[in-house]
């Protein structure tokens, strides 16, 4: 877990950057999600070495899934659904 130990690293230096930056900002979270998540024992090197509660993100508990997927398909394929959902939501600025 070398590599995941600095990759983990580097997150955790841009998050104490974001909150040193922004006055009163507190990261309360870390949600993970992509393909990455599904690698075995990154979730773990990651709750050891940032200080607040790191969870798994759940995508299809916001987003109502429309795929015709059985629940243990949609259970694999959402780790790595986040980016392509993120895209596909419109903004509702430019309205």
């Amino acid at each position: 877990m070398t590599r995941a130990g600095t990759f983990v690293d580097e997150v955790r230096s841009s998050l104490e950057f974001y909150a040193a930056q922004v006055p009163g900002a507190r990261i309360e979270r870390v949600l993970v999600i992509g393909g990455g998540s599904k690698l075995d024992g990154l979730m773990e090197v990651i709750g050891e070495r940032i200080p607040v509660p790191v969870e798994r993100g759940h995508l299809f508990e916001t987003v109502k899934s429309e795929l015709d997927l059985s629940e243990e398909a949609a259970a694999e394929a959402e780790p790595v659904l986040g980016v392509a959902v993120g895209l596909a939501i419109p903004d509702r600025r430019r309205a």
